[in-house]
């Protein structure tokens, strides 16, 4: 039964979403452990947080299937292991400072240790991010039988020599028509799509989603999968509820639209932020953001300054359901503070602490400054709306 490891600090759930498609279009019955649930065979059948040894132990056993992608979170590993002794392929993402101050995290460094974990488990291929040099560095210690990169930069970027040798790497070429995404091997270059024609993409405004077709296709193929499945597992995946539920999820069907994604770091606030202003708007852009409580103190001020520089026309800042050892109004406060810092008139923020409460009363909101819990659309996943 192929097995497929998922790890790294963003991009971990979608990656793991189009590797399944992937494997079902391929013929596949596949068992799906990730940050909202497991999945088998396309059924939900879990509803938690499930990117860890639970979510692992949960899909392997399952007898229904025959392929199994688990997306395997930092804190999974740090609290019950990888909760599989091996894997066909593992794939390492990225590695950001966000979790360092949390779980013991020393460094970055400490951090790039755990999450090679996943690379070392891998028997048949090990997917590294080829521009990050924390990951490139864990192809060392890599067990696999092959190492494949993937990278926007082959001629001059970290992973160079290891393509220039002949080695394994998926690359993103420039072209007129919009970049193509394709396949390196032993010399060859082969074409696996264009890159904005994954749905995801959204017409190549959302380069991180291409990004993480470039990795769902390294990790196929390192499974050994046809460039055919590849594409029509990429091809298939939409951004709606249904396929993405919490990523760059879409709602047109109001007077307003609501972008409901899982943002809640700098990077990844700004992708959205960068989606958002490429979309037409006649009205308002209005975000709502917070970040998880068990962050530290460096980490929500970075994310206020960060959405300080971006120009919203007005911010709420709220606070998840799970405090996280937090007080009942200190993020959304503490972002608050943030946004002033930044230079946001104060007049242009609001904080509506519970999710809730800023859920039911988002459609009251018309923008009275003078308000003093002032209510917008509001997502109800700990991110950007």
């Amino acid at each position: 039964m192929p097995i497929a490891a998922i790890t790294g600090t963003d991009g971990k759930t979608t990656t793991s979403r189009m590797v399944a498609r992937i494997l079902e279009h391929a013929g596949h019955v596949v068992g799906l452990a990730g940050t909202d649930g497991v999945y088998i065979d396309g059924d939900l059948v879990v509803d938690d947080d499930m990117a860890g040894r639970l979510g692992a132990n949960l899909v392997l056993r399952s007898p229904e299937i025959d392929a199994a992608v688990l997306e395997t979170a930092r804190r999974g590993i740090i609290s019950g292991g990888l909760g599989f002794d091996w894997c066909d392929v593992g794939a390492v993402l990225n590695i950001g400072d966000d979790h360092i101050g949390t779980d013991g995290v020393r460094d970055i460094a400490h951090l790039a240790s755990i999450t090679g974990l996943v690379a070392q488990a891998a028997r048949r291929a090990a997917v590294l991010n080829g521009d990050d040099q924390h990951c490139v560095a864990m192809a060392e210690r890599a067990g696999a039988a092959r190492v494949c990169y993937v990278t926007i930069a082959p001629d001059h970027g970290l992973g160079a020599d290891h393509i220039a040798a002949g080695g394994m790497a998926v690359t993103l070429r420039p072209d007129d028509g919009g970049p193509v995404i394709e396949l390196r091997e032993n010399g060859a270059v082969v074409d696996i799509m264009p890159a904005y024609d994954a749905p995801t993409a959204l017409d190549g405004r959302a380069m991180h989603n291409i990004q993480n077709a470039m990795f769902a296709a390294a990790i196929a193929h390192g499974l050994g999968k046809s460039l055919e499945n590849i594409r029509s597992g990429l091809n298939s995946l939409g951004v709606v509820r249904a396929d993405t539920p919490g990523r760059l999820d879409i709602f047109d069907r109001f007077s307003f639209t609501v972008i409901l994604d899982h943002a809640h770091n700098p990077r990844e606030f700004d992708a959205v932020t960068k989606i958002l202003l490429q979309m037409e708007c006649a009205g308002r852009r209005i975000v709502a953001f917070t970040a998880p409580g068990d962050r530290p103190d460096r980490h929500i001020d970075n994310l206020a300054a960060t959405a300080a520089r971006s120009a919203y026309d007005h911010y709420v800042c709220f606070r998840r359901d799970e405090l996280r050892g937090r007080g009942p109004s200190e993020v959304p406060e503490r972002l608050r503070d943030g946004l002033l810092a930044g230079g946001v008139p104060e007049q242009n923020i609001s904080i509506a602490p519970p999710e809730m409460d800023a859920v039911k009363a988002a459609s009251t909101w018309r923008g009275r400054a003078t308000w003093s819990n002032s209510y917008i659309p509001i997502t109800t996943a700990p991110g950007t709306c």
